[in-house]
């Protein structure tokens, strides 16, 4: 008897759950700052269809890294890739919540910002690994989740190479950060209902503490934690 679990995974689901994730896509590109809109808070599959959209998006960026990984020789499993992008989803969007709750105020409980940032975390990962994928190739994954000495390390890469570092600087931060910095503001502000301005004080600040955590510390502790779970998943 198939089991419910054995119905997601199969090849068929695969396919199914990508065309949704694919349709999802191509609505929130079309029409980015009306998507909010589309999204029922109250109906009981929409926290779960906001989770599925970032399972399916890591799916697609980790497909889009395997030359990265395969070039520079490093063994990256999709079940540690997984879940690195999930506790950030999670960390992510507690902070902004926080932030959107007693900063801007916002009387909105913490499953909507969960599903209005799972779509925004979902639909930004791979476009942000698309325009940055320059990037990856010439420096290697150390510039997506290294550690700080890293970061250290890509500052002199770029001092090296101008025309790279022209290009992130100008089509990366500033171009794409403004337009997704503008769709953020749009999305929080007409689903918690509270003005963009307070929406932009709360998530620059919780944005900008979960930046300083991730880097110094939760890279290192994914790089332990992980290390040991993929010799685990070696000999298991």
């Amino acid at each position: 008897m198939r089991t419910a679990i054995a119905d997601r995974v199969s090849l068929s689901g695969l396919i199914e759950g990508f065309s949704h994730y694919a349709k999802t896509v191509r609505e929130i590109l079309q029409h980015p700052f009306k998507f909010p809109e589309s999204l029922d808070m109250d109906r009981d599959d929409t926290y779960q269809n906001a989770l599925s959209f970032i399972v399916y998006s890591t799916a697609l960026v980790f497909f889009l890294l395997i030359p990265i990984f395969s070039k520079y020789e490093m063994e990256v499993s999709k079940i540690t890739f997984l879940m690195r992008y999930l506790c950030l989803f999670a960390m992510y969007a507690t902070l902004s919540h926080v932030g959107l709750r007693f900063i801007a105020r916002s009387k909105s409980s913490i499953r909507s910002t969960a599903v209005v940032y799972a779509y925004l975390f979902g639909i930004t990962l791979p476009l942000n690994t698309l325009l940055l994928y320059p990037v990856y190739f010439s420096f290697g994954p150390a510039a997506l989740f290294g550690l700080p000495e890293d970061y250290v390390r890509l500052a002199s890469f770029y001092e090296e190479h101008v025309y790279l570092n022209l290009y992130v600087n100008v089509v990366c931060n500033l171009l794409f950060g403004i337009f997704m910095t503008l769709v953020t503001l749009s999305w929080f502000s007409k689903t918690h209902h509270v003005g963009k301005a307070r929406v932009f004080l709360s998530l620059f600040l919780t944005g900008s503490i979960g930046g300083v955590i991730q880097i110094l510390v939760l890279h290192e502790v994914f790089g332990v934690t992980f290390e040991l779970v993929e010799q685990w998943l070696k000999y298991a």
